[in-house]
């Protein structure tokens, strides 16, 4: 390897390694942490959320719980989304309004309908409603 891409790719290891997990001001500074600790549990990807206002959220363990928590659950509420298990994993605005409107219709035509009422008669057949009361007019049952 060249010796400069080596300078370049120290400078980095050595800012990488004066990592700390503390993000607020409030809260007391940690020390920092070694460089392949912060690699094995992630801490290096971000992960962005829409529905949170754009937050970043560090390492899958932090974007995993951010589901759970109020900042997500108020984006939802504001699109009058329900906060629910359908909805883990997805961070986007357009996709959230999509599965609601699916899960919408679904649940729409997986209720009772009043004119879909099955009866059966004395020979174990399922017949409709509108059937049914045509052929007890008809007298055959």
């Amino acid at each position: 390897m060249y010796p400069s891409a080596m300078k370049g790719e120290e400078k980095q290891a050595e800012k990488m390694l004066r990592l700390s997990l503390s993000f607020s001001p409030r809260e007391p500074v940690t020390p920092p942490i070694p460089y392949w600790l912060y690699k094995l549990h992630g801490l290096n990807i971000n992960y962005n959320c829409e529905i949170c206002g754009n937050f970043n959220y560090r390492g899958p363990k932090a974007f995993q719980r951010h589901f759970a928590e109020w900042r997500h659950a108020h984006g939802m509420r504001c699109l009058g989304i329900p906060n629910t298990a359908h909805f883990a994993n997805v961070t986007q605005i357009e996709d959230a309004v999509s599965l609601w409107a699916k899960l919408k219709t679904q649940k729409a035509s997986e209720r009772w309908q009043p004119d879909t009422e099955e009866y059966g008669d004395f020979s174990g057949n399922v017949i409709n409603k509108k059937t049914y009361e045509d052929l007890k007019r008809q007298g055959l049952l």
